[in-house]
């Protein structure tokens, strides 16, 4: 089986779907123990050619997205919520297009084993400005970032042009 991509999962109780807002505890985590997210999808297969198999919660992180600009984003996403009557299906090619910015809010989480995530609360709309003036004691934006720059250096021989510099 190849790797699906589907925009709701009834899983721990909750039925996960794209748009919505949830946050949650994870156990596997990297930076944030209490992530709160937008909901894009479910990555759940075995990828072609590594064999790996996924089963990944694909998610929009508030807490990499920099302070400065999660209530700008929050009341965009309102409104495009709004107007779809909660009908959205959030794909990787339209957070690249749309919200160039949010690429390194971009999170994955593993849905199972099952003990990864626990405490679901589904955060309803009407919610998002008083829970996105909560999250501001998280910023995880600057250490995403740094990150990057550090594979990107790497992955472009960055490091290795300076270190190959003579000195005089």
């Amino acid at each position: 089986m190849s790797i699906r991509i589907t925009y709701s999962k009834r899983s721990h109780n909750v039925q996960w779907k794209s748009g919505e807002i949830y946050s949650f505890s994870y156990s596997n985590w990297l930076n944030d123990p209490r992530p709160l997210c937008i909901f894009l999808n479910v990555l759940d297969g075995v990828h072609p050619t590594s064999g790996h198999t996924w089963k990944l919660f694909q998610m929009i992180n508030f807490h990499y997205i920099p302070r400065a600009s999660r209530r700008k984003f929050a009341n965009e996403w309102k409104e495009v919520y709004e107007k779809s009557k909660g009908n959205v299906k959030l794909t990787w090619d339209t957070v690249k297009v749309k919200y160039p910015f949010l690429k390194t809010a971009i999170r994955r989480y593993f849905f199972l084993p099952k003990h990864f995530i626990t405490s679901v609360i589904h955060i309803p709309m009407e919610n998002i400005d008083e829970v996105v003036v909560l999250s501001k004691a998280k910023d995880f934006s600057q250490r995403s970032r740094d990150a990057f720059l550090k594979r990107y250096k790497k992955l472009h021989g960055v490091e290795r042009k300076h270190a190959n510099r003579r000195q005089y």
